[in-house]
């Protein structure tokens, strides 16, 4: 039975061949080596190791043509990377095991050699400057080699004759087909008229005079929209993530169904996600050990389990590997929003500026190649001025963002109320006849003073999109009973699981009716 391997070399000969392809030298330069470059080719290779997924743009640009490489071990290589594909998932680890499989890893310099092909790469964003060096390398050696045959020919036949004429026709041909495939594809050139029909419905369509997407929550002047990045930064302990997963039950509810919201929380376990989503959702804390509360506790289950997935790990995560996981989720699952909470727990040190804008411009292309909405969560500069600036690294993740969010909590407030609490405490510990009327009255009209102060303050202080509002804020309320955000200071909680299953049966009576 023949296999993806019968065209690979063999091992006992391997050595000998890339022995033999050293020597091939030019016979008018025998101090020559033909043209090739052995950096950009490991680039190449280190390249597809860090991002497997680049494979398919490697192939797009060399075609099924393996002698683009010089160099015999990197063919090898290349041609593995392929057949490992075909069958699974592609990193150093199932790589090496088919090679030595084959009896061929020694052959390419081992374990160490595939190793070092990363390690050789500063960043796979660099991935065309590598294919264009050995593409040119090759071209060149291609030349090489057909007017190397074309001088033999000419001194064995003593002149230019009709063979000479005809075979050096042939290889202008071949030439021509070489050039012409491993050009780059423009998929990315595209004339106006190919975005007539979005532009059309932005004029025409039936869409009202609002920013078009998923609203959030809250009453706020931004539309969650696909092929955008929203940084949501603010201070450590100011109620950035909670806001995010109150935000999630909204966005995942007006989504179609099959699609889904994910988070990536490396703080804090998935069950303990869970239970906060569930408050927020039922708007308790509270679930009677009754029939009606294990009901009630199944239904929100159920709900999530629909809606939202998340990324299962705690601790420092690798980049590539969460990047790897969105975008399986967005091709295979029907995720459309995504959340990273937060961006300093990626494996990106705060000083490796180079590495925070490659994942940064990773993030965003995802967003846009997937049609998806990324949520990024990053602290902010203590000693930096107000502003974007504030962001950690802004001039790398702000520049990438489509919108930036941040979130400010009235440390005030908090701070007043512990206060006034502390000094109620003290009054009402004194005899009944040393307490001052007074005294008790102020503190309480203070405290309901404090009360009535907003909790949380979100500003938008980016959104690109023409036609939008930029620096929006908005104040609202926690209500920390049920983990909510209110826009007026008196609201309730609200069990959104009996609001909207109660809105759907509505809808459904309406139509009924409307049919009948």
């Amino acid at each position: 039975m023949s296999s993806e391997f019968d065209n690979a070399i063999p091992a006992e000969q391997f050595k000998d061949a890339r022995r033999r392809k050293a020597n091939l030298v030019d016979p008018t330069r025998t101090d020559r080596l033909p043209p090739h470059s052995v950096e950009a080719e490991q680039g190449v290779l280190g390249c597809i190791l860090l991002e497997p997924m680049l494979f398919s743009q490697v192939e797009e640009r060399f075609g099924a043509n393996d002698e683009v490489f010089y160099d015999l071990r990197h063919r090898l290589v290349f041609q593995t990377m392929r057949a490992v594909l075909v069958k699974g998932a592609l990193d150093l680890i199932t790589l090496q095991q088919v090679l030595k499989d084959r009896q061929q890893l020694e052959g390419i310099g081992g374990l160490a050699y595939l190793a070092s092909l990363p390690d050789a790469v500063p960043s796979a964003a660099n991935l065309e400057y590598y294919l264009a060096i050995v593409r040119e390398k090759y071209l060149a050696r291609l030349i090489v080699q057909q007017n190397t045959e074309m001088v033999g020919q000419v001194m064995a036949l003593g002149g230019v004759t009709e063979p000479v004429l005809a075979r050096l026709e042939r290889h202008r041909e071949a030439f021509e087909v070489e050039l012409h495939r491993g050009a780059v594809t423009p998929r990315y050139i595209k004339a106006a008229g190919d975005f007539a029909e979005e532009v059309w419905a932005t004029f025409f369509g039936a869409q009202s005079n609002e920013i078009p997407g998923y609203t959030l929550p809250i009453e706020f002047k931004l539309k969650i929209r696909p092929k955008e990045v929203t940084l949501v930064t603010g201070d450590d302990g100011c109620g950035k993530s909670t806001f995010l997963n109150y935000c999630c039950i909204h966005l995942a509810q007006q989504m179609p169904e099959g699609e889904k919201v994910m988070v990536a929380s490396f703080e804090e376990p998935p069950e303990a996600q869970i239970w906060g989503l569930t408050v927020q959702l039922c708007g308790t804390r509270e679930f009677p050990d009754s029939n009606a509360g294990q009901a009630k506790f199944r239904s929100s289950m159920a709900w999530l389990h629909k809606r939202i997935l998340f990324y299962a790990f705690m601790g420092i995560a690798d980049w590539r590997d969460v990047l790897d996981s969105f975008r399986y989720a967005a091709k295979n699952l029907g995720v459309k929003v995504f959340v990273l909470d937060s961006v300093m727990r990626i494996g990106i040190q705060d000083d490796d500026y180079a590495a925070q804008g490659l994942v940064a411009a990773l993030f965003g292309q995802f967003a846009i190649e997937y049609g998806v909405h990324v949520f990024l969560v990053i602290h902010e500069n203590k000693g930096a001025d107000k502003g974007k600036a504030k962001v950690r690294g802004s001039k790398l993740w702000t520049a990438n963002a489509s919108n930036v969010v941040k979130i400010e909590r009235n440390m005030e407030k908090g701070e007043k109320l512990d206060d006034i609490k502390a000094e109620y405490d003290e009054l009402m510990a004194l005899p009944p006849g040393k307490r001052s009327a007074g005294d008790q009255k102020k503190l309480e009209e203070n405290r309901q003073y404090w009360r009535e102060k907003w909790d949380s303050h979100a500003i938008l202080l980016k959104q690109r999109r023409k036609g939008t509002q930029q620096n929006a804020s908005k104040f609202f309320w926690y209500d920390w009973r049920c983990f909510q955000f209110k826009e007026h200071r008196h609201e309730q909680p609200v069990d959104w699981l009996a609001r909207w299953a109660k809105e759907k049966a509505a809808q459904a009576v309406a139509t009924t009716d409307g049919h009948e």
